[in-house]
């Protein structure tokens, strides 16, 4: 049930943006009051939150919520960790507070000197930011370096590379921890240039630089991106939301309400990798993406028909997991099929929805081919023609009083043995304890007519003696020398 919620939720939200707005300050309100709650709802609900509201505030860019969700969340599961890492938080904050105000200080008089205006700010890293961190660089609190950042808030673009500049003239840069996300902005439209440093006193400073819009985008996320128009003659409020954003709402096509929440959960994968069409074209994808998840986000019949790649000019192979700065060519075959283990490979949800779809297409096909076809020559033995008409309107009859779709749906059905041939006898007025009406003599064939070994004929087959298949039985097959298969 509470996955069928959430898809109505993101379903209505696609049509309009301020449906999840009103949702996540409700889920907020919530959260702040889940002490009143008994204590297994309140391991629901936190984790609940955790899992889908709170990366989706965090896709939308509204910092504010997604820490104060996640924070409060993470006091209910973790409760334990949570008082570790608040009592050493406050039993330095003093010391943080007085160290902060100083590194502000010199960044605004190394500013000064290359006359750059700006706003300086610190800010403290949330504690459940804190514990991911610990968690997944295995440190303790005391060497998580990004517990506190500096941001430099300037009045334009070129005032953000300049304070850049004025910043990396004073303080040496960690190789390999500059980005640049105004250039390459984040998937929920944060803009920002991030550099860490050796600060004035040996450690590792992180300074984030940003315009003005771009920070109150950075705290509000898509709630920052309201416009008004301003004729008079209409008082429609316009939102313009980042096409990346727009991801999330286009997976209304999967019925499964669970299926659903895990194309959801994986729509809202933080981590990216950057990666390059042939043509120059940039491309996001979420980190341990292959090239088959490329494909698929470039087309679907690309990702269909993909039988390999090139990754900087070098042949991969499929399960090549991306990294930034990669350039990737996609090499196609003509009636290439998608095969179940990319399955295995693939993270992003659109190219697991179109995998699956396409193996359940193929598997369709053929179970209707095997299930018309045995089902033909049961009916045989019974007299029963299963290419007339006056038979097939029978059996569409029973497939309508089956509540099937079509014809089709009755053979994939009985290839799958969820239909009883005595019931469609029974349709028929005929009992399986009646012989067949035709005496049939039986027909045998030399085995090498009887099977076909990889699209060719005429090749040498020989049975084991005990070995008496009938159509649809899975065989298996050697080779030998001089013998055949």
């Amino acid at each position: 049930r509470q996955a069928e919620n959430f898809r109505k939720l993101i379903l209505a939200t696609g049509k309009d943006i301020r449906v999840i707005l009103v949702k996540l300050a409700d889920r907020l309100h919530n959260v702040k009051t889940i002490s009143f709650l008994p204590e297994d709802k309140k391991e629901f609900l936190a984790k609940e939150t955790l899992d889908l509201y709170a990366p989706l505030a965090d896709r939308l860019g509204i910092y504010w919520i997604r820490t104060e969700l996640e924070d409060r969340c993470f006091e209910v599961l973790k409760p334990d960790e949570y008082e570790l890492i608040s009592k050493t938080f406050v039993a330095k904050r003093e010391e943080w507070e007085k160290y902060s105000l100083e590194i502000q200080n010199m960044l605004l008089d190394q500013l000064n000197k290359f006359e750059i205006k700006a706003q300086i700010q610190s800010r403290f890293k949330n504690f459940y930011g804190i514990y991911k961190k610990m968690m997944q660089l295995d440190l303790d609190f005391t060497n998580v370096l990004d517990v506190k950042a500096f941001r430099v808030v300037t009045e334009d673009v070129a005032s953000c590379y300049a304070s850049l500049g004025a910043v990396h003239s004073v303080w040496k840069p960690v190789p390999g921890r500059f980005k640049d996300y105004i250039a390459l902005p984040k998937s929920n439209g944060y803009k920002s240039l991030h550099t860490i440093v050796i600060g004035p006193f040996g450690d590792h400073v992180e300074v984030q630089i940003r315009t003005a819009k771009m920070h109150e985008v950075a705290e509000y996320g898509v709630a920052a991106h309201w416009k008004y128009k301003l004729d008079s003659d209409s008082d429609d409020m316009l939102i313009d939301v980042p096409d990346s954003v727009k991801k999330i709402f286009d997976i209304e096509t999967l019925n499964d309400p669970k299926e659903f929440i895990d194309a959801v959960k994986d729509e809202l994968i933080t981590n990216f990798v950057y990666v390059f069409t042939p043509e120059g074209d940039l491309k996001e994808l979420p980190i341990n993406s292959s090239v088959i998840d490329f494909a698929y986000s470039i087309h679907s019949d690309l990702g269909n028909e993909c039988s390999g790649a090139k990754v900087n000019g070098k042949i991969v192979p499929l399960n090549y997991q991306l990294k930034s700065g990669d350039t990737i060519e996609i090499i196609t075959k003509k009636n290439r099929k998608p095969s179940r283990d990319w399955l295995k490979y693939v993270v992003t949800s659109k190219a697991k929805t179109r995998i699956r779809n396409s193996i359940k297409k193929t598997l369709s096909v053929e179970s209707l081919k095997i299930g018309k076809d045995i089902l033909g020559k049961q009916l045989a033995r019974y007299g029963l023609n299963i290419n007339k008409q006056k038979i097939i309107d029978k059996l569409k009859s029973f497939a309508t009083e089956k509540s099937l779709k079509s014809l089709d749906d009755l053979f994939i059905r009985y290839s799958f043995s969820k239909i009883n041939i005595v019931e469609i006898l029974n349709y028929f007025d005929l009992s399986i304890a009646n012989k067949p009406i035709l005496d049939r003599q039986s027909k045998k064939i030399n085995s090498n007519e009887a099977i076909i070994v990889g699209g060719n004929e005429n090749i040498m087959i020989r049975f084991c003696k005990s070995c008496s298949p009938i159509y649809g039985d899975e065989i298996i097959g050697y080779i030998t020398i001089g013998r055949g298969i």
